[in-house]
């Protein structure tokens, strides 16, 4: 019972600061909002690309073909030209694993192996 009256009271006290400090907000404004937003407005200049040299060696200005160069090079350079042959990669690793030994690994577990295992 005590508990509960205690817990109303620290509800009403928070709801009585917040909208004392919301009316504040409103007349007065949110001092960090500024310097937030200035700050917020210097980074998004800063890590903007305002030209950009292409595959040619010319430097470019406009933002749609400076958005085209840049998803041409990370297309170049995430694409391969060259034939994929993993058999070729694969025939030099050495075979640890014998037919017989993944022949009794693939086969169906009994209960009292996993009871075993779990005990």
């Amino acid at each position: 019972m005590l508990r509960r009256e205690v817990n109303d009271q620290l509800d009403k006290e928070m709801k009585m600061w917040f909208q004392g400090s919301r009316s504040l907000w409103a007349i007065h404004g949110d001092r960090n909002s500024k310097f937030f937003h200035m700050k917020a407005t210097q980074r998004y200049r800063r890590n903007r690309i305002s030209k950009i040299k292409n595959s040619l060696g010319q430097w470019c200005t406009d933002q749609r073909v400076i958005a085209m160069e840049v998803t041409d090079f990370f297309s170049k350079l995430y694409s391969s030209s060259n034939s994929c042959q993993p058999k070729l990669a694969l025939g030099t690793i050495k075979t640890i694993v014998t037919d017989d030994m993944n022949r009794n690994l693939a086969t169906k577990f009994k209960e009292c192996e996993v009871h075993d295992a779990l005990s």
